[in-house]
């Protein structure tokens, strides 16, 4: 908190000589060594933790803490395969662990594992408060399984619980392209358009906003076109 990264690094290095045998310096080292842009350095410490935090599964497998902190050190190496291994290891010892399904179904959505993406938003939609992104992850995942009603009804769903998110428009007025609806993709992206115009006359927009105003721009000149 006081920018002292030298101190910072120093007690990291002292923490590890202090508890070899411990995961828990070698991630947090990894993870300041990340931040300050040593990715080498930074990259073997998050493989020594791993390393660690594997003997102690091998001593006890269903050790859940170990499995999370393995698989979120293996999804930030980008070994995708691991992590969702741990992930789904996890699953079947606490089955209802509402962060590790948020972990695995960003994986399988990332991975275009349509099937296995639409199965873990359905747990997360059943089991837990609803929220917007579950439902258009799961439609866009019903689109790509060519499940044309549900992904009707999801987006539907999703725009229930929008809550004034404009930004979610854009991603709601594509769901919307993907299904044919064009005359609700273009109200939706001239309700965004209009938003992120007010904004600009008030304060100014920011460059992902310039850029998120363009995009739009250019969707709409698309789809008056067509």
């Amino acid at each position: 908190m006081q920018g002292d990264k030298e101190g910072v690094n120093s007690t990291l290095d002292q923490a590890i000589v202090n508890y070899p045998s411990s995961y828990e310096g070698y991630l947090k080292r990894g993870l300041f060594r990340e931040q300050t842009g040593q990715k080498e350095l930074a990259k073997n410490d998050f493989e020594k933790a791993i390393s660690l935090l594997t003997e102690g599964l091998e001593e006890n497998p269903e050790d859940v803490e170990f499995l999370s902190f393995r698989a979120e050190i293996l999804e930030q190496i980008g070994d995708l395969d691991g992590a969702l291994a741990d992930y789904e290891k996890y699953l079947t010892l606490i089955p209802l662990n509402y962060n590790v399904l948020r972990e695995k179904a960003k994986i399988e959505y990332s991975r275009k594992q349509w099937l296995e993406t639409r199965e873990t938003h359905t747990v997360l939609i059943d089991n837990f408060p609803p929220q917007s992104d579950f439902f258009l992850n799961r439609c866009y995942a019903n689109i790509r399984l060519g499940n044309r009603p549900e992904a009707v009804a999801d987006l539907d769903k999703a725009q229930e619980f929008l809550h004034n998110d404009y930004y979610k428009l854009y991603d709601i007025a594509i769901l919307k392209m993907n299904l044919n609806d064009r005359p609700g993709a273009r109200k939706d992206l001239e309700k965004l358009a209009s938003f992120l115009s007010g904004k600009r006359e008030k304060g100014g927009l920011n460059n992902a906003e310039l850029q998120l105003q363009h995009t739009v721009s250019e969707q709409l000149k698309q789809l008056v076109a067509q």
